[in-house]
């Protein structure tokens, strides 16, 4: 599909009135263009390929998006159609987070505050609701080069996480999905559902590899705002999270492509973090806050 055209389409107006800006960074399941129509500017979003990445559902951010927008979390959404895969939000101004703003106390606290709104946020009833044992054997089933002792070792941690979906959650936070526009905005919500608050906390931490005393600024953000964090089960999270980016990456990345596939979130080898991984479950008779927290 012409980003131009799409637009002109939803908003009924000729392709004349439409003007690309910019190509805007898309990850691996979209592509994504800022465009203005008039005196607004918008984010067309176009799906990569018509096969969905493992865990995105495009109605479940429809769903996620229709929810949050009153409370200033997102972009505002303009357009959706599920089936294509065809998203239209009002574009943002403000300023992309890098890997350096996990390690300002200031950002992380408001980043831990802005977390407790969203779990506060009563979840659409036919939102999805993330079933993370199911979750990760299906990736399991897709991934190569798995040792079946992390298999093994994912179960006893699951029993020790004990996950429950009870909160609306993003489920990706990252630096590329956080924005300052009057406040903390977070961008790409296709792997939202209710899930358990404790697992969208886990995301940064894994994702930016953020250490000791930048966890304890964004559990400490966290509770200032009003947010229960247990930090047992926060620290099971945290190793599950990892386990499954590292999952998704073998699932999704060609065997032929890359011999050691780099976690996407970290541009690390999955050998390594695999191996890390394993570490943990090795030396399980010592408490995991320590290692984490």
């Amino acid at each position: 599909m012409d980003p131009v055209e799409s637009l002109a389409r939803v908003l009924g107006v000729p392709t004349s009135a439409v003007e690309r800006l910019a190509i805007l960074e898309g990850g691996y399941a979209n592509h994504s263009y800022r465009l203005r129509c008039g005196e607004e500017e918008y984010v067309l979003r176009l799906p990569a390929s018509s096969e969905e990445l493992p865990g995105a559902d495009r109605e479940a951010e429809r769903l996620a998006l229709l929810a949050v927008q009153p409370h200033g979390l997102s972009p505002e959404l303009v357009f959706s159609d599920p089936g294509s895969g065809l998203l239209v939000t009002r574009y943002l101004s403000g300023r992309r987070w890098t890997h350096a703003d996990f390690g300002n106390e200031d950002a992380l606290r408001r980043l831990g505050q802005r977390l407790v709104e969203l779990h506060a946020i009563e979840p659409p009833t036919s939102l999805r609701r993330l079933d993370l044992g199911r979750h990760i054997t299906e990736l399991e089933k897709r991934a190569q080069r798995l040792p079946d002792a992390l298999r093994q070792g994912a179960r006893a941690m699951l029993d020790r996480f004990a996950p429950r979906a009870t909160t609306l959650c993003h489920n990706d936070i990252h630096a590329g999905n956080v924005i300052e526009h009057d406040g903390i905005r977070l961008l790409d919500w296709e792997y939202a559902a209710v899930g358990d608050p404790m697992f969208d906390l886990a995301g940064p931490i894994c994702c930016e590899r953020i250490d000791a005393r930048a966890q304890a600024y964004l559990i400490g953000g966290y509770r200032e705002g009003g947010g229960r964090a247990d930090l047992m089960r926060l620290a099971a999270a945290v190793w599950l999270y990892d386990y499954v980016m590292c999952l998704w990456e073998l699932a999704t990345v060609p065997a032929s492509d890359s011999i050691e596939p780099p976690v996407a979130a970290m541009r690390q080898p999955v050998s390594s973090r695999i191996a890390e991984l394993e570490g943990v479950l090795h030396s399980l008779d010592k408490p995991m806050i320590e290692r984490h927290f």
